[in-house]
């Protein structure tokens, strides 16, 4: 009985997975930039936040690669704390593109879906 609730688990997970992966397939070269995460033109306090909301699953970010501050692959913590750290304690700026919209120069796994860039 235990094993069938696991197939069905994992049938159900990579049901999930496969139905969610086109979402971020994105448009390839868009152009954005690193740290809106929120896609206003600028990059503020309101971004960090943004990041921080869509790591605990409570909102969504039209462009994932403009999350990616740290421009490393992954969406996480250090993410908002390098744009904080940026912001208010003089830390070093988001790799490119910043500050200025720009297509992304690294290979990585995120696209954006839209930007306000053109």
């Amino acid at each position: 009985m235990a094993d069938q609730k696991l197939v069905l688990f994992l049938g159900g997970f990579l049901a999930f997975v496969a139905f969610c992966a086109p979402l971020h397939a994105g448009i390839p070269g868009t152009n954005f930039i690193r740290g809106d995460a929120n896609d206003d033109d600028l990059v503020n306090l309101a971004d960090g936040i943004t990041i921080l909301n869509y790591l605990f699953g409570e909102e969504l970010v039209s462009c994932v690669n403009s999350a990616d501050v740290t421009d490393d692959a992954q969406i996480d913590i250090t993410d908002a704390i390098y744009l904080f750290s940026y912001q208010f304690l003089g830390g070093g700026p988001p790799p490119a593109p910043f500050p200025a919209c720009g297509p992304d120069q690294t290979d990585d796994p995120f696209e954006c879906l839209q930007s306000s860039c053109p």
